[in-house]
């Protein structure tokens, strides 16, 4: 299945069509993303910047809150599963990497196999948006989602289309009701929702920073940093794309381009902190840390992916 086998596309979105008209907040507060008949409402932060790999921290928060919320619903087998469109599911591309210098026929083997690349991507990319267009979708303000049904434990085992590798829901609930969990790419936060004693017990048992919310209260806060003040990054590779109108750069020139990429444009995207890549280069949220190491002539592929709106970018 597109995202992963313990998921299965809705037959219909009418399961999502109560959050609409339920959440009557304002724009970019807590009661525009989450329904407002809870008792209770909790923001539980994500993991601190750390550099080992963010996203199984991450993926072990959504686990817990999973295996709380299952103790909390009449329908721990079935829930629903919503992921944002723009999440650049049909666009990965895939980069080459190498430290120079290389001769001419070196350069030109790397560019046969950058077409080649090319070609493979354009295929894989092809696939999954013919099979995204067959997926239930609904809308929510500035958001569509894909809607899919599972266990409240699938929220763990999602995948991202064409590779394997864990991409979370951005919303989530029971069949029942119960609870409800939200994020967003503009924010590094859970927003949950459901019974004091759900509630009481999340906030005991997550191990990252949580706090009791309201309606009202914005769903951004001053903790969510900015793009412009997270540090810089350097990565003096070369590297070819296998984007069609892409050519080697010079060293000098892409080192400075990558160091934007890194230190200011990929945390545009509110949420998407990029996994470790193979040059022994770390992004996370709020940090980034990057040591080239390759010998002279190596090469390394790591996956790049930009959404459709250009802000949620991953490398």
């Amino acid at each position: 299945m597109i995202f992963g086998d313990r998921v299965i596309p809705a037959d219909t979105i009418a399961p999502a069509e109560w959050i609409g008209r339920s959440c009557h907040g304002d724009l970019g507060t807590v009661g525009a993303l989450v329904p407002n008949q809870y008792e209770s409402m909790l923001r539980v932060y994500a993991p601190a910047p750390c550099p080992g790999d963010w996203w199984s921290l991450y993926r072990d928060l959504f686990g817990i809150v999973a295996s709380i919320g299952e103790r909390h619903t009449s329908s721990p087998d079935r829930a629903w599963f919503a992921i944002w469109e723009g999440h650049g599911f049909d666009k990965g591309t895939t980069h080459i990497a190498y430290r120079g210098p290389l001769g001419d026929e070196s350069r030109r083997a790397l560019e046969q196999e950058r077409l080649a690349l090319h070609d493979e991507d354009w295929r894989r990319n092809a696939a999954i948006r013919a099979s995204l267009g067959q997926l239930p979708r609904f809308d929510r303000p500035d958001r569509t989602y894909y809607l899919m049904e599972g266990p409240v434990t699938a929220a763990t085992q999602l995948s991202f289309p064409g590779f394997d590798e864990w991409r979370n829901p951005d919303l989530f609930w029971p069949d029942d009701r119960r609870w409800f969990v939200a994020t967003d790419v503009e924010f590094w936060s859970l927003y949950i929702a459901g019974e004091r004693i759900f509630i009481e017990e999340l906030a005991r048992n997550v191990p990252t920073r949580s706090e009791p919310v309201a309606l009202d209260t914005p769903s951004r806060s001053r903790t969510d940093q900015s793009s412009s003040e997270v540090p810089r990054a350097t990565l003096m590779v070369e590297a070819m794309t296998t984007t069609p109108d892409s050519a080697p750069v010079p060293a000098d020139r892409l080192g400075r381009g990558q160091d934007r990429y890194l230190g200011r444009r990929a945390p545009a995207s509110g949420r998407e902190p990029p996994l470790p890549v193979s040059l022994d280069v770390e992004y996370h949220p709020l940090a980034a840390v990057a040591s080239p190491t390759p010998r002279t002539g190596t090469k390394t592929r790591t996956k790049v992916w930009a959404s459709a709106s250009s802000r949620s970018e991953r490398f």
